[in-house]
This record gives C-alpha cells, structure tokens and sequence, in this order.
C-alpha cells in the first residue's frame, strides 16, 4: 500500500449535484421560442463545481427538459457535437433536440445553448450496474463514435472538436511543480505529506505516462468523460450523459480513464473493496475489452493509458495556475490523489 494510503479514495468533487429553484429569466425567451418550450414554467438549476457550462431544467409535459448553454465561442463545437449523437445508433446517451429551424443550438446573450430530455436513473455507485455491463456499453458507444469518425464524409469538418494536448515532453517537470513550495501550489497537509512520502512514486508514475504516451494509437471519436457522474443506472443498462465531452482522444486513453473512474467510485462509496475491483477487472472487465481492445486487457496497459490522464490532466492544472488561472484547481487534490489510486487499483493484488 503507498504511504499514506490510508488518505485515499476519500476525495470526490461530482457529487451532490441537487436541483434548486432558479430564476425564470436564466432562459431567455428566444430560447424558450427556439426549442418550442412552454412561456411561463418553474426552472430548476444544478450547482456544480466546474463553471464550463450551465444546467437547467424545465417542466414539459409530463416530463423535464434539460437546457444547457455554455460559452458562444463553442457554437460550432456544441452543434456538430449534437449532430453526431443524433447520427450515431447507440440510444443510450442524451441526445440533444433540434430547434425549430432545424438546428441542435440556439444563440443569444453570448451563450450557445441546446436541449435534451431528461432521463431518470441513478448515477452509478458501484453495484446498482453490473460492471462488464457497464464496461461493454462503453465500448459499444466508442464503437459507434469512432465509425462515425472513419467513415465520415470527405468534406466533413471536424476541427472545431477539442483535442487533448498531452505535453509529455514537460511532464518530468511535474514532481518539482507539485512539491517545491516557491510555485505557489497550495494544498491540503495531508496531501502535501503524501507526495513528500512518495515522491519516488510519483516521479516513476510520470516516466511510466511519458513511456505509454509512445504507444498511443491516433486520436478517433470519443467520449472523454465516461466518470461516474455521466453514467446513469437505468434498466439494467448504462445511460450515459455529457454533450461536451465528444472530443478527439486515443480511445485506450478514454476507455482506460473510464474504467478506473467507475471502479474507483466504488471504492471511494465502500460498495467495493480492493479486493473485489481486483477480481473484476479480470473477470468483468478485461474480457468485454478483448475482442474490442485488445490492447487494454491487461493491468500494465490499464495503467499506463490511464495514467497518461492523469498526469496530462495533472499538468493541465498546474500550467493553468502558473498563467494565472484557477480553471480545474477544485480538481487538483482529487487528481493527485487519483495518480496513486490508479497504481493501487491496477497493481493486480487481491
């Protein structure tokens, strides 16, 4: 167990996301007109620790409609993000309506905005889905995301997608940035004393992402966010949420990411030991990636994609610090965290 273990899995920042009343003047009426949604009506809002995009929800009929609006500079994005969850035949993930004029967004006071039904189901905890469902709906929607991608029409631009940048050149730079107290990163004692205590862990877990980063295969079509928040329990098969995760990846970066994400909630949540992600991963998971994704049906590869994540998602933050910018610091402690817990869950112990 490293140092300090016993501080882990006790982190999780996308949690409690509770509807509160909102004022009805959050949906401007050129939306309301655009997506033919009723004048007057309660309006309900989720808080969420990330600011990138704002959540509401309507009553309509006998059912809610969720809008979503984030920044006018990601119009182009947003619509066509849209438009391929409408192409694709996987139906359990939301997908966004068209407006009247026949568009999946709608523009107005600097921000794009778009609607989707709301779907009831339980966000995954751990044991309300079985895992290798789990697993093998999450394959089969990269499946359907990555065909649209390869056989899309010649002319079909897809450059306003967003596209991970993984500095790996830089990340040798990461232990010092997260340790050195002069970069100003400001962090918990406890977890400062952990990566004081496991430095040698740390540094060894950047080098083994700098190495899989050698392996990754072209980005394709993904979801890149497929974290226990975006997965809902519904029937007895997984539902999946988040219009603006729709980003170019390497899908064993995506996939990878996933699996620990969903089975570390587990842990976190106490419905699942170590020991029992341990069997999992070797009886669930790893057989519903064979045929699939091969390269990813061992704890080597596991962890070497997945914590290409995290240390890309790791430096991401601290870059962001260094320019001035709080943008993902509610994460940080979390994903530093997650740099250690990876190791743990994909060592192969039980």
């Amino acid at each position: 167990m490293t140092p300090g273990g016993d501080a882990l899995f006790t982190i999780e920042t996308n949690v409690d996301h509770r509807w509160h009343p909102a004022d009805s003047a959050c949906l401007p009426e050129r939306v309301r007109a655009a997506f033919d949604l009723p004048s007057v009506a309660s309006v309900e809002a989720v808080a969420k620790p990330s600011t990138s995009s704002e959540i509401f929800r309507v009553p309509c009929g006998d059912g809610w409609t969720i809008m979503r609006s984030v920044d006018a500079s990601l119009a182009g994005r947003t619509e066509l993000q849209a438009r391929i969850l409408n192409d694709i035949p996987f139906g359990r993930i939301s997908k966004p309506q068209a407006t009247q004029s026949g568009a999946y967004t709608c523009i107005t006071r600097g921000r794009v905005w778009l609607a989707y039904a709301f779907v009831d189901g339980a966000t995954y905890d751990g044991q309300n889905l079985a895992t290798d469902v789990l697993v093998g709906d999450a394959v089969a929607l990269l499946q359907d995301l990555d065909r649209w991608f390869t056989t899309r029409s010649p002319g079909e631009d897809t450059s306003a997608l967003a596209q991970p940048r993984h500095a790996a050149s830089s990340w040798a730079e990461l232990p010092e940035l997260l340790i050195a107290p002069e970069t100003g990163i400001v962090l918990s004692e406890g977890t400062a004393q952990l990566l004081r205590s496991c430095r040698a862990e740390l540094e060894e877990s950047v080098s083994l992402a700098v190495a899989w980063f050698e392996r990754l295969t072209p980005a394709t079509l993904v979801h890149n966010d497929l974290q226990h928040a975006n997965c809902l329990a519904r029937q007895r098969a997984s539902f999946f949420l988040d219009v603006e995760d729709i980003c170019l990846e390497s899908v064993e970066v995506s996939l990878a990411h996933a699996v620990f994400k969903c089975l570390r909630h587990g842990v976190y949540l106490g419905t699942r030991s170590l020991a029992d992600v341990a069997s999992s991963l070797s009886r669930d998971v790893f057989p519903r990636l064979e045929q699939a994704y091969p390269a990813l049906t061992s704890h080597e590869a596991l962890q070497g994609y997945g914590m290409i994540r995290v240390v890309s998602d790791l430096w991401s933050i601290c870059e962001s610090l260094r320019r001035g910018s709080s943008h993902g610091t509610y994460d940080l402690e979390k994903k530093i965290h997650n740099l250690f817990e990876l190791n743990i869950l994909t060592s192969g112990a039980t």
